[in-house]
C-alpha cells in the first residue's frame, strides 16, 4: 500500500450497545482518489470519516493506513 492510502478491512463500530452503525466495512482509497460517502441520516457516513481520522475506536478494526497495518478489537 502506498503512502497516504487508507484501507478498511472488516471494520465495525457501535455507539454503545449492540446497534452497529458500521458492520464489517471494507474499502480502500488511494492517494488522489475522490470518494463520496452517500446515504441516509444515521447510516454511518460521519462514523467512517471519524474512524479514518481516527477520532473513534471501532469495535473491530483491521485496517492499513500508509504502510502500517493494524488489527485491533
Amino acid at each position: 500500500m502506498s503512502d497516504g492510502a487508507v484501507h478498511f478491512a472488516h471494520v465495525s463500530f457501535a455507539y454503545g450497545g449492540d446497534s452497529h452503525v458500521l458492520h464489517d466495512i471494507d474499502f480502500a482509497v488511494t492517494p488522489g482518489q475522490t470518494v463520496a460517502l452517500v446515504g441516509p441520516t444515521g447510516s454511518g457516513k460521519s462514523s467512517i470519516v471519524d474512524a479514518a481520522a481516527p477520532l473513534l475506536r471501532p469495535d473491530r478494526r483491521c485496517s492499513a493506513a500508509s504502510t502500517a497495518s493494524t488489527c485491533a478489537r
